[in-house]
């Protein structure tokens, strides 16, 4: 499985790497990939008590600054030591259900699929304020929002993520719609859904988380965004996509163009 952070303790040691190591399927491998600061002695041995018979591979970032940067420095290193496996991502500040590698696992297998997007709980401050089941999408949902494909119920295969040219680096957020976009628009892609929750995605846990809303680097991100993909949005998808963006972050059409 792959994560990056910043490091953000101490959500690693509550939430995030207790939740792989509870995992019914264990993962063969957790490579994490600091994007700002190296872990101390300390830091490596309490991730290594909790995760205990699974393998941690520390790393840090060696490309563009960013998330997009760290995914791509940890998924240059698992192509050099695995081949036809499937990369499980994960926020550091959220958490997997107990059976959520085994749910993608047996999903991927079953349906014969490159990619299998599993259902959310949505909590803020602990608390659960919406769920999110997909059972299909399609590049237009990508375009206007998100219909629930995000960073930590991505399961998808090296090879696809290879096909696609990894994460997009310099991409300040909005990354798992960039992400999707990409993979949905290869021919004879396979997508499967588990129609079951197995995440907590925690919301507004950090200012500068990078969709924390009216944020710099939301701001900075919905224009990147904008930049790539506007050209592909008809008059009603632009429309859809900046009311989604006022409602949802509170950024205004004139913050984006």
């Amino acid at each position: 499985m792959l994560m990056a952070t910043k490091p953000r303790f101490p959500d690693l040691t509550n939430l995030s790497i207790p939740s792989i190591a509870i995992q019914s399927y264990k993962p063969v491998e957790v490579v994490l990939v600091t994007d700002s600061g190296e872990l101390t002695a300390h830091e490596r041995l309490q991730l290594n008590s909790l995760l205990v018979e699974i393998k941690l591979t520390v790393l840090s970032n060696t490309k563009t600054p960013g998330a997009a940067g760290a995914w791509n420095t940890g998924l240059a290193y698992i192509a050099r030591q695995h081949t036809d496996c499937f990369v499980s991502m994960l926020d550091d500040d959220d958490k997997w259900h107990q059976k959520h590698l085994d749910i993608c696992r047996y999903t991927a297998i079953s349906q014969s699929s490159d990619a299998v997007v599993s259902g959310i709980v949505i909590k803020k401050n602990d608390i659960e304020v919406g769920r999110n089941i997909p059972n299909k999408c399609d590049v237009d949902d990508f375009l206007t929002g998100n219909p629930g494909w995000q960073g930590s119920n991505t399961f998808i295969s090296l090879n696809t993520l290879h096909e696609v040219g990894g994460f997009t680096e310099g991409l300040v957020s909005s990354n798992d719609k960039d992400l999707a976009i990409r993979v949905l628009s290869l021919p004879k892609i396979s997508i499967a859904f588990t129609g079951q929750v197995s995440v907590d995605w925690n919301i507004g846990r950090h200012n500068d988380a990078l969709s924390a809303p009216g944020s710099p680097q939301k701001i900075a991100g919905c224009r990147q965004f904008f930049k790539l993909y506007g050209g592909r949005m008809s008059r009603q998808q632009k429309n859809e996509y900046f009311k989604r963006n006022e409602q949802l972050f509170g950024i205004h059409y004139d913050d984006i163009v």
